[in-house]
């Protein structure tokens, strides 16, 4: 960042030499860039930290799952793949997707809003996007077929929502106090895969992820 400002301003100044402008305006408004420029940053620097956070807590709830399933996260693959965790179960596969912002979270018409906002990218559209594309590359590279469950976690504790234990448009929206319940009741059934093919899946997905 504050090589930009440094270019800006050196440009800046080439062109005030020919303009004739005074050299304290010039100063003045490279002040003006390098203040925005900082607070860009520390914005940026602040989603970050908090993103990272709240996917930190969400891991924490996840490692109290009685199954104990290893937990992939970061599996980015194609341009539709960036999941924050995936679980391999023998009766299904999740997806999750972390959202770490405060506020009232609401639906109309197939579209998540914060305080009646909507988001710059629709969550809902978002962990569909990642549920197939983990869906298609565990057929590609395996030739198994297996059902892929979505959730979208808010992990910060003051995000009010009130969804239940419902899917929404065909994916789970919780709060992180819910999500081992609904992972856990929603799991079972007939096993369809073994564990030997479960861990076939896991290792698969390890090449585009890691395991923690």
């Amino acid at each position: 960042m504050l090589i930009v400002v440094l270019i800006i301003c050196f440009q800046y100044d080439a062109l005030n030499k020919q303009l004739h402008i005074s050299p304290y305006v010039t100063i003045a408004i490279c002040g003006v860039l390098a203040w925005i420029v900082w607070r860009i940053s520390k914005e940026l620097d602040n989603r970050f930290m908090k993103g990272m956070e709240g996917e930190d807590l969400v891991y924490r709830e996840l490692k109290k799952l009685r199954s104990n399933p290893s937990l992939i996260r970061d599996f980015s693959y194609g341009k539709k793949g960036d999941v924050d965790y995936i679980i391999v179960l023998s009766t299904c596969v999740w997806a999750i997707e972390v959202k770490s912002i405060s506020g009232t979270i609401t639906y109309r018409e197939g579209v998540l809003y914060k305080n009646d906002y909507s988001f710059d990218r629709n969550p809902i559209t978002q962990i569909k996007g990642e549920i197939k594309c983990v869906k298609d590359y565990i057929n590609e590279s395996l030739g198994i077929q297996l059902p892929v469950r979505g959730i979208i976690v808010f992990s910060n504790p003051k995000t009010k929502l009130k969804f239940g234990q419902f899917p929404i448009d065909g994916v789970y929206i919780v709060g992180i106090k819910w999500i081992l319940k609904i992972i856990e009741e929603n799991s079972k059934g007939k096993e369809i895969i073994s564990s030997e093919e479960c861990k076939l899946v896991e290792n698969a997905l390890k090449q585009y992820s890691c395991v923690v």
